[in-house]
């Protein structure tokens, strides 16, 4: 809803597409399974996207802030939001987060305080390889050791030779295509979308926050704005959200026969290729949302030079 009174009412056929996206996406059941707050994250960050689209930079530091309170990984906007130089919005941001904190405290004892920022932050910053992160640090510690797809743990050096530029580039790549002058809603979300790929630790419930950008892009589709191509990018991240999950738990489960000869690596190649599902969906709809804006930025680009020939 808070989305729509932005980018105005969907038709019919748009809602009942984006409806059977949610009711299929498996991070969203297995958040609300799991009672974890990330549809309160989606909410704040959908907030604040809104908000930042209506110049409200205030309300909507206060939601970025109070969405860093409850999960830390939003505070990876904060490049993007200086970049832009929205001071304001990042003064809202550290403001909240501050009160947010002084209220953690109230609640909780010192001690429960000290033991997160002690021992559990650190743990949660060195990542870790087991199957269920679905983050940049997450897969590259697989790729350089596999067994912790399994046991857990970081790959150490390699991993993190891996992880970090991936992630300067991650950001990069955001930066590049912000426009200080406009504010569109595809970039902010396209910041939104990095998210699980920059946090040390993205479970797979945490991509929930995808379904902002992925109903914008629904949105496009409908109005004829994406191309054939691109609808195929979706139809295939969707498969990555839906089917690839539950294909990888049967995998897990009732393991593929053992084949003879170079076949032989054919099952754990197969069953670890379903085990990135939600990691290559994730960078299916940080690809499609980059393209979009782009296309977006030509096509605005494409009428203001038709404005000044007329």
């Amino acid at each position: 809803l808070i989305m729509y009174a932005v980018i105005g009412r969907p038709r019919r056929g748009e809602l009942l597409c984006l409806a059977a996206v949610m009711t299929t996406f498996f991070p969203l059941s297995s958040s609300v399974l799991t009672g974890s707050m990330n549809s309160l994250l989606l909410l704040l960050l959908t907030g604040a996207w809104a908000s930042w689209q209506r110049r409200k930079d205030v309300v909507s530091g206060v939601l970025v802030g109070a969405a860093a309170v409850f999960k830390l990984f939003p505070l990876a906007l904060l490049p993007y939001l200086a970049w832009r130089r929205h001071w304001k919005l990042l003064g809202a941001v550290g403001v909240t987060g501050l009160a947010g904190l002084a209220l953690c405290l109230a609640v909780t004892s010192l001690d429960h305080n000290l033991y997160y920022f002690r021992d559990m932050l650190p743990h949660l910053a060195a990542g870790t390889g087991y199957r269920e992160n679905q983050s940049l640090a997450g897969f590259t510690a697989r790729l350089c050791q596999p067994s912790t797809a399994d046991a857990g743990g970081g790959a150490g050096w390699c991993g993190r030779a891996l992880d970090w530029p991936l992630v300067l580039l991650l950001l990069g790549i955001v930066i590049r295509a912000t426009s200080r002058p406009v504010r569109s809603g595809l970039e902010f979300a396209l910041a939104v979308s990095t998210l699980p790929l920059i946090s040390s630790v993205t479970w797979s419930f945490h991509l929930v926050v995808l379904i902002l950008p992925i109903a914008l892009l629904i949105r496009r589709a409908f109005r004829g704005a994406l191309s054939r191509r691109a609808g195929r990018f979706l139809l295939v991240a969707w498969l990555c959200f839906s089917v690839g999950p539950a294909l990888h738990y049967l995998l897990i489960y009732h393991p593929l026969p053992q084949l003879p000869g170079i076949l032989e690596l054919l099952p754990m190649v197969v069953t670890r290729l379903f085990g990135e599902a939600y990691f290559i969906g994730t960078l299916i709809i940080v690809a499609s949302v980059w393209v979009a804006l782009r296309n977006e930025r030509r096509l605005e680009a494409a009428v203001g030079d038709l404005g000044l020939a007329a």
